[in-house]
């Protein structure tokens, strides 16, 4: 008996060990990309070349109001994500914000900010995971239809004005447009059905467990959810407006806005990696922008500017967290 105790102390401590060695290598390499990546953006330099055209205490004010924005944008999709979890495990606000920083500090080096959803769901319990998983997903709907609702009316906008289509081919975007709308919708807020539609596969079946938390997001909750969606769309739109105001005080403020929707909603559909796409990031709205302006310098400014402010500096924050991650239950 004693020797089993001693087995299972070691084999503890084993872990631990182990999952700490892990915490600090992945915490060093986020870390070094990151600078990496900072050290090696040209787009930065034009944002600090353009500071001496510009009043030091507007900048100050500008920038400052950014890393607000960016701060209760961040603080939003904690709320968020602790009433989307919620319906899988009860976290505390604290761990909630921990776990959305760690997230965008996995991240940096993953495709499409998949590395995020584990960032997050470490801080849940092991059995808790998949199902962590799953609710994310729900979450991220939610934000894919807010992006595409708004890029759908920017697109309409801009064939209107830009592209100057035909009335019959213009209406046919549009209804085309409406009639993705209402079927994206249909799906969001009918997200139980995916539920059923997943157990009729038969190689999935044996993971239903996983699925069911699907069935417990009622309309309501589906709705605040969107909400939360709603609120951080308009706070980064506003962030974009606000820069590009200050560096190109002359462009119209619907057009521009109705840029950055169509804007975002390209980038939302372009396959990148989070934190290396400031480049694609750049040319995207470069082209966009360019039907407004001829300042592309300042537009890159201000891409290269938001990126640092609102995923940079927060997954730089996210990497301190990383020690708080829940590697082994147990190990934190």
């Amino acid at each position: 008996m004693k020797v089993l105790n001693r087995v299972n102390q070691l084999t503890k401590r084993g872990t631990k060990i182990i999952g700490l060695l892990f915490k600090i290598v992945l915490a060093i390499v986020v870390i070094a990309f990151i600078w990496m990546r900072v050290c090696s953006n040209d787009r930065l330099v034009y944002l600090i070349r353009l500071r001496n055209r510009y009043d030091r205490v507007d900048m100050v004010v500008a920038l400052g109001i950014l890393i607000v924005l960016m701060l209760l944008n961040w603080f939003v999709e904690t709320l968020k994500w602790r009433f989307i979890v919620s319906r899988v495990e009860k976290i505390s606000l604290m761990r909630a914000m921990e776990s959305v920083y760690c997230g965008l500090s996995w991240a940096v080096f993953t495709p499409n900010r998949i590395g995020e959803f584990g960032g997050r769901v470490f801080f849940l319990s092991s059995r808790k995971r998949i199902q962590g998983i799953v609710a994310m997903a729900v979450g991220n709907v939610a934000q894919l239809l807010v992006t595409c609702s708004f890029g759908i009316v920017g697109f309409c906008w801009f064939a209107k004005v830009f592209l100057r289509l035909g009335d019959w081919l213009f209406g046919g975007c549009c209804c085309l447009g409406c009639s993705f709308f209402v079927l994206f919708s249909l799906f969001y807020f009918n997200i139980k059905w995916l539920n059923e539609l997943l157990r009729r596969i038969s190689f999935l079946k044996r993971y239903q467990s996983f699925f069911a938390v699907l069935v417990r997001y009622r309309k309501i909750d589906l709705f605040r959810i969107y909400g939360y969606s709603l609120f951080r769309y308009l706070i980064f739109t506003f962030q974009y407006a606000l820069l590009l105001h200050w560096l190109i005080p002359h462009l119209p403020t619907v057009s521009s806005a109705l840029m950055i929707c169509v804007w975002f909603f390209v980038q939302t559909i372009l396959p990148s990696f989070n934190l290396l796409d400031v480049g694609v990031r750049g040319v995207t709205a470069v082209y966009f922008f360019a039907y407004l302006t001829t300042h592309e310098l300042e537009v890159l400014a201000v891409t290269a500017g938001i990126w640092f402010i609102n995923l940079i500096l927060p997954a730089f924050i996210g990497s301190m967290f990383i020690f708080k991650m829940k590697i082994f239950d147990g190990s934190r």
